[in-house]
Parts: C-alpha cells; sequence; structure tokens
C-alpha cells in the first residue's frame, strides 16, 4: 500500500470512528447525572462535580455505568465477529511470549520485539480483548518524517546515532493498554526525616502498557493521546494492521499503574518536600476499574535502544542506555562547610584576629567532617532512568491531506493532595516549612551566639574602661560559630521537615487555618534536659570570654 492509499484508509477509518461514536457514550466521559454537562472529579469529597451545575455525581454511579457499558462491548463484539475468524492470525513468540494479531495471510519469521521466531498459535477469546481504541492519524512516512528530524536534533547523542544506523524500518502496532481510573493513597518518606506523609489523588485515563516486551516508561514517554478520540473497538480498525494483545496479569499489571502514578506525582512531592531523596510507596483505594485499550505507536527495538513514536501525534521517544543518578548527597554538605568557613574567616578579619588563615583551615576541616557525616547518614543517592522524547504536539489534517502538528502546553494532570490528621480526622492540607519567624528566629540564634561575647566585651570595656582585645574572642568563635553552624544545618535542614506548617484545604479548595507546631519547643523536647544545660554553659562561657578580653 502507498502513502497516498494508506493516508486514505487512515482519515476514513478516523472519520468513521467519529461518525459513530460520540464522546458523551463513552465510559471515558464523565457526565453530571443532573444535566449532562461534563464532570470533574473532586478529590476533597471523593465524588464527580459539575461545575455547570454544581451537582454531584457518585463514583458508584460511573462504576456501574462503566460495567453497562462493557457488556454491551462484549455482545456486539460476539454478533459482529467469530472466534474462528481470528484463528488464523493470532502469531506467538516462543522466545519472549509475544501475542500479535497480523493481517489475514501475511507470513512473518520475525518477532519485532525481541527477534524470535513467531509460530501459529489459536486464538482464545481474552478477559483484556480491546474495548476502545485510538485509531491511527499519522502514516509511517509521516512518522519517519518526525524521527528524522528528532534525530537531527539530538544527533550527538549515541541513542540517535544507533537508530540513525540500525533503524531501516519502523513497524507500526496497536499496542495494549489498560486506561484505569479510581483513588491513589502514597505514603512519602523523605531522607533525613522520621515523619510519614501521606497524599491522595484520582487517576482519570491514565494509559498502562500492558506488554511485558515494551518499556513502560518509554511508551508513557510519547504520550499524551487525545481521548476525545478513543472509540468502541472494531475488528475492522486491525484489519491491515498489525495488535498486539496484553501478556500480562493483573498483580504485574497494578504494579505497572502504581510505578507510573509515582512517576507523575514525583514532581509534586519533590517540590514540596525539597529534595529528590524520596521513597514513595502507593496503592489504589476503593473501587477503581480500567479498560483494555489498543493505542497506535510505530516502535523499533535494537542495540539496547527502544524507540516509540506516538501513531496519533508523531511525538518521538527514546530510552536513554546510561542510568542517571540523583543530585550527589555531597554537595549541600559542601556548600553549607564553604559558607561557614568564608563567614568565619570574613569575622576573624574583621575583627583583626592574628593568624586568621589556621584558625580557619582547623575549622573548614571540622565543619566538613560533621556535615558530611550528619548528610551521608541521612542522604542516599538514587538511580533513574532518563529518556529523550521531542516536544508534545496535537495532530491535525490541513486540506489537501497535509499533516498539521501544534505544539501543547504540558499539563500537570496528575497532582497529589498531602493528607495530615487534624483534630483526630483526616484532611487535605497544603504543606510548608518556613516561615518569616521560624527563618528570622533561627538566623537570630545564629547571629546571637557568635556576637553575643563581642556585644559583652563592648559593654563590659565601657564600664572598667579597658579596650578590648579581640584575639582573645577568636577562642569563642572556634566553639560558637561550629556549633551554630551545625545546629542550624541539622535543625533547618533535616529536622524541621518532621514539623511542618499545614494550611487546611477547604471543601471549596480555598485554604483555611494555618496549623503550625512549634518548632523550637519541640526541639527542645527531643534533645531534653540536656538542651537547657547546653545553651546555659554557653551563654556563661560568652560571659568569661568578653571578661578575658577586656582583662
Amino acid at each position: 500500500m502507498d502513502a497516498r492509499a494508506q493516508l486514505k484508509a487512515l482519515r476514513e477509518q478516523a472519520r468513521n470512528a467519529v461518525c459513530s461514536q460520540k464522546l458523551e457514550n463513552s465510559p471515558l466521559y464523565i457526565a453530571c447525572q443532573s444535566c449532562g454537562a461534563p464532570a470533574e472529579f473532586d478529590i476533597i469529597h471523593q465524588n464527580y462535580h459539575c461545575q455547570h451545575c454544581g451537582a454531584h455525581t457518585d463514583v458508584n454511579t460511573t462504576l456501574d455505568f462503566v460495567q453497562s457499558w462493557r457488556e454491551q462491548q462484549r455482545h456486539r463484539l460476539k454478533q459482529s465477529v467469530t472466534q474462528q475468524d481470528l484463528q488464523a492470525e493470532i502469531i506467538s513468540c516462543a522466545n519472549c511470549g509475544a501475542e500479535v494479531v497480523l493481517p489475514a495471510g501475511e507470513v512473518t519469521a520475525k518477532c519485532d520485539f525481541c527477534g524470535g521466531k513467531l509460530v501459529r498459535k489459536e486464538f482464545n477469546q481474552q478477559e483484556y480483548f480491546p474495548e476502545i481504541i485510538i485509531p491511527f492519524y499519522i502514516t509511517e512516512q509521516e512518522a519517519r518524517a518526525q524521527l528524522d528530524k528528532w534525530l537531527a536534533e539530538n544527533r550527538d547523542t549515541k541513542e540517535a546515532q544507533i537508530i540513525s544506523q540500525h533503524c531501516k524500518q519502523l513497524a507500526a502496532y496497536y499496542l495494549p493498554y489498560q486506561v484505569v481510573q479510581g483513588s491513589v493513597g502514597c505514603e512519602v518518606f523523605r531522607d533525613g526525616s522520621k515523619k510519614k506523609y501521606r497524599c491522595a489523588g484520582y487517576v482519570e485515563n491514565v494509559a498502562v502498557n500492558a506488554s511485558r516486551q515494551m518499556d513502560n516508561a518509554v511508551l508513557n514517554a510519547m504520550e499524551p493521546f487525545d481521548w476525545s478520540r478513543a472509540v468502541p473497538f472494531e475488528y475492522g480498525f486491525i484489519a491491515g494492521q498489525r495488535a498486539k494483545l496484553q501478556d500480562i496479569g493483573p498483580k504485574a499489571l497494578e504494579q505497572r499503574t502504581l510505578e507510573e502514578i509515582q512517576e507523575a506525582y514525583l514532581p509534586t512531592i519533590e517540590k514540596t518536600l525539597q529534595t529528590d531523596g524520596l521513597d514513595v510507596h502507593s496503592r489504589l483505594l476503593g473501587e477503581s476499574w480500567s479498560l483494555s485499550a489498543l493505542l497506535p505507536a510505530y516502535v523499533w527495538q535494537g542495540q539496547g535502544v527502544q524507540l516509540a513514536i506516538n501513531g496519533q501525534t508523531g511525538r518521538v521517544a527514546v530510552k536513554v542506555k546510561k542510568q542517571i543518578k540523583t543530585r550527589p548527597w555531597y554537595i549541600e554538605p559542601a556548600l553549607y562547610t564553604a559558607l561557614g568557613t568564608a563567614a568565619f574567616y570574613a569575622l576573624l578579619l574583621g575583627f583583626k584576629v592574628e593568624e586568621p588563615e589556621i584558625l580557619t583551615g582547623i575549622l573548614g576541616a571540622f565543619l566538613a567532617i560533621v556535615f558530611c557525616t550528619v548528610f551521608g547518614n541521612s542522604t542516599r543517592q538514587r538511580l533513574k532512568n532518563k529518556y529523550l522524547q521531542s516536544e508534545a504536539v496535537k495532530a491535525e489534517r490541513a486540506q489537501g491531506d497535509k499533516l498539521v502538528l501544534q505544539k501543547v502546553e504540558a499539563v500537570e494532570t496528575l497532582v497529589p493532595e498531602f493528607v495530615e490528621k487534624i483534630k483526630g480526622k483526616d484532611q487535605f492540607v497544603k504543606l510548608s516549612f518556613y516561615s518569616p519567624s521560624r527563618l528570622s528566629r533561627q538566623m537570630g540564634l545564629l547571629l546571637g551566639m557568635n556576637l553575643l561575647p563581642v556585644v559583652l566585651s563592648y559593654i563590659f570595656g565601657a564600664v572598667l574602661n579597658s579596650k578590648v582585645d579581640y584575639n582573645a574572642l577568636a577562642v569563642w568563635w572556634c566553639i560558637s560559630v561550629p556549633v551554630t553552624m551545625v545546629w542550624f544545618v541539622k535543625f533547618s535542614r533535616l529536622t524541621i521537615f518532621d514539623f511542618p506548617i499545614m494550611q487546611v484545604i477547604r471543601p471549596d479548595g480555598s485554604l483555611g487555618e494555618v496549623i503550625s507546631t512549634p518548632f523550637e519547643k519541640e526541639v527542645a523536647q527531643l534533645i531534653g534536659m540536656g538542651f537547657k544545660w547546653l545553651w546555659r554553659g554557653m551563654i556563661a562561657f560568652a560571659i568569661l570570654i568578653a571578661l578575658m578580653a577586656v582583662a
């Protein structure tokens, strides 16, 4: 089939899909039970809220509709085609287990997913046989053009060089997905913090790859899909096309779903908790549901590289062979060591203390040991997969069948809300950790303890009519600077994340009262009686040093 004929067939297929299916009849469209307008999930009330009339639709109503729609769809498919019609088209790979539906009469000796041998196999009606489908919208030639554009933009990468040398032909496939909707809960643990954070959210139209042979993250990187063009599955859509069937079970699929949701939630969680040193554990809450789907893609695998091109939009996604590491843990302690050392050196120079370089070197070594010990024991570096992708676009057809790609802005559709128990009841909250009062108290303590003997020596000098010997104060600074720096970093960059400032999210989405645990009081209780004696001893020693400076 030449390019013009293929394009004509794709357009006719898409046109028939639109004519045969209204969006309102799709289970992916949640309609208000009162007025029929689109309803969005309300995470606060855990139901669907209509922006048009304000009515609420119970989640169970949606589940009932999905079940009814599914039964009608399966009944319609059984009437439209018999199992024997597909027996000759099911191919199974003896090496990786991939099962694909090939065009009738086509003989393929090589698996596109692993290179293994394909053998014919009888078709058995699966539980996850496709229920909805998004038809191909771009041709193989158009997909190749998008790939060539991406290769030109990324020609310096090793992956682009491998694809240029070895990828001679793209394989067009309808790939198996489960489109998931439901409530999700997460437990989050931050490196260096003892607190367990909780967050929750609702996922809609999350497409999870149901193929063992393809990397779910690569396929996720070629999204998004336009779900308004999803239609009930018809066998006519895969006529002349290859379609892969689902080959992973419910447990593996649920694990993939949770991993994909965690990946989508991470930017929000990392921004809130101010680190990428996180462990996130998620689970599905209550009743969730999914639809089996076939989604279009052009794929290629070889030389350790996986390539996927969105068959609806032409977006290119490639998995980078080498994993990347999260930010090294030693950057932050190195920064604090440098700041503390520089401040100490400036302090000694300002008061004209003799031999400041030696004292500064000793202090710098001490701070480096302490900070590296503190952060090294509380922070772990993690490995992450990296993916290269072209920009997100929406594909349209202009007059003359010309493909027009319009750039679309990235929208965070999966955003969790944090949950805290307040007055014995779980409530959604907005978290923060720093406030002007907290910062001012910490900075005041830092500066006050280091400058306390200076102030006292001025007072004693005025009373005793004596000059101040700043060299005597160097003894104090050799103790106060490291102690206050360690204190400041330990409690302002680590312990503080055990004591969040919370703002309750009201039912209407606005922010309510601010609830904050007194940070310093909790820290004092955490340390115990030694806290009071420590600061009393520091103050007594500062008085002694000030007297020595004017003696």
